[in-house]
């Protein structure tokens, strides 16, 4: 949905956001939350080295980040029935804003070079190092 910013209030300025607005009465309130913005390029390029992993393990992309998540320690623990599990915090806008997800990025980023790399075929290794090097917020 997208709307326009006018002095104290949001117009609508799409179709599906005209919608949503129409099912409202005059005086409803509603909560609206504005994720911060992050540099799309680099949340693309971030995005692109995580994809890239995940098809050399064979993975989705979701579960790599997941993956590197907990293993930079941005997760959680619930038991549930005598079992305990590890649950990653969400990467995307509404989960980090963009400060988090550079600092998340930057230990992401020491792990790969660290723990994934140096057990990947060269070629896709390289690939990746490569993507990696031009990944700036």
């Amino acid at each position: 949905m997208i709307f326009t910013v006018v002095k104290n209030a949001l117009v609508p300025d799409d179709a599906e956001a005209r919608a949503r607005m129409a099912a409202f009465t005059i005086g409803e309130w509603c909560e609206v939350q504005i994720p911060h913005a992050r540099n799309q390029v680099f949340a693309n390029c971030a995005n692109m080295v995580f994809g890239k992993l995940a098809e050399a393990r064979a993975v989705d992309a979701r579960t790599m980040r997941g993956l590197l998540a907990i293993l930079t320690g941005r997760s959680g623990m619930i038991t549930h029935n005598g079992r305990t599990f590890r649950i990653p915090h969400g990467t995307g806008p509404r989960d980090m804003n963009a400060t988090e997800f550079e600092v998340f990025w930057e230990d992401a980023a020491a792990l790969i070079t660290a723990e994934f790399l140096p057990h990947m075929r060269p070629e896709v290794a390289a690939d990746i190092r490569d993507i990696m090097a031009r990944c700036a917020p």
